[in-house]
């Protein structure tokens, strides 16, 4: 079972996945620009991308779980570069 991080802060939630993994399970192209990314990981907010991504997950009935982590009010991911599918 695949065990991802969900960074949290006092008003939004990010999903941590390797862009790799998104071209993978083919939503790479669909993520929005509320998502972040650094050094090839993506950061995909809780709303929509986020979502998109686990529904992808369970139409090939891969197994996932997921890790929090709480970074008070403002977690670092605000000061990432936004996704780009590029």
């Amino acid at each position: 079972m695949k065990t991802y991080t969900l960074h949290i802060d006092a008003a939004h939630a990010w999903l941590e996945v390797p862009k790799q993994e998104l071209e993978i399970y083919g939503v790479a192209g669909n993520i929005s620009t509320y998502s972040y990314e650094k050094d090839g990981t993506a950061y995909l907010e809780e709303d929509c991308d986020m979502a998109a991504f686990c529904r992808a997950l369970n139409f090939c009935a891969d197994k996932f779980s997921f890790k929090e982590i709480y970074h008070g009010n403002t977690a670092p991911i605000r000061y990432m570069e936004k996704y780009n599918a590029n």
